[in-house]
């Protein structure tokens, strides 16, 4: 499909209005209306660490909470280790931990970019080692899943388990991410680093970043 046939799809299914999304199993979760327009486009199949919609990834965002883009693990310089079982050790008592980094969290995790690079620091825990995300691995993860950026917005209407219809309201596709200004707006707060830590289920890191700020890092914004 080119790119000229995804963006007349995308502009039809705009104007469709509301949607049901089906009740059934494996359309419950949040995604769901994201999973229904990307169907809808003849998008089905996708994997893990690429792109769901062939050469771009599509989100839907319903307004109520940043983009969770995911994200690479980030590296010890120097120490053979998994920082997260440090840090649930560390601050979660080897149970549970979790953090949302937007500038400095409460725990005095904040955020520095280092010639492209991205890195944890805690100045009331000198003694830690924290994580470095570097340029090449950022560059990597980018290259493979978010070079090409559809973002569409919406509404849905109904709880979870029970009926529920989407709208699909406006779209806007993002291409040209620049990694030094994606190290950047993390440092700057534009994006947040989420840690979600537990002793039997590990989310990991997350990178979450509202729409109004993608333009921070992405060199091109073409509404739809």
């Amino acid at each position: 499909m080119t790119d000229d046939e995804l963006f007349e799809r995308l502009r039809r299914e705009l104007k469709t209005g509301w949607i049901p999304i089906p009740n059934e199993q494996g359309w419950q979760g949040t995604d769901a209306p994201g999973k229904l327009l990307r169907h809808r486009l003849g998008f089905v199949t996708s994997g893990r660490n690429r792109p769901n919609a062939e050469d771009w990834h599509i989100f839907f965002n319903g307004g109520t909470s940043e983009i969770s883009l995911g994200g690479p693990e980030g590296s010890f310089p120097g120490v053979q280790q998994d920082h997260l079982d440090v840090l649930l050790h560390r601050f979660g008592g080897g149970v549970s931990y979790s953090a949302t980094i937007h500038r400095q969290s409460g725990d005095g995790f904040y955020v520095v970019s280092e010639g492209g690079a991205i890195s944890l620091r805690n100045d009331s825990h000198p003694d830690l080692i924290l994580p470095t995300w570097k340029r090449i691995s950022l560059e990597g993860w980018i290259e493979r899943k978010y070079k090409r950026l559809i973002v569409v917005e919406g509404e849905v209407r109904g709880q979870r388990g029970q009926p529920r219809t989407v709208s699909y309201s406006r779209a806007h596709a993002f291409l040209e991410p620049d990694v030094e200004q994606f190290a950047k707006a993390a440092s700057d707060g534009a994006v947040s680093i989420d840690l979600s830590i537990g002793a039997h289920k590990n989310h990991g890191v997350r990178f979450r970043v509202p729409f109004e700020n993608l333009t921070a890092f992405y060199g091109r914004h073409i509404p739809l």
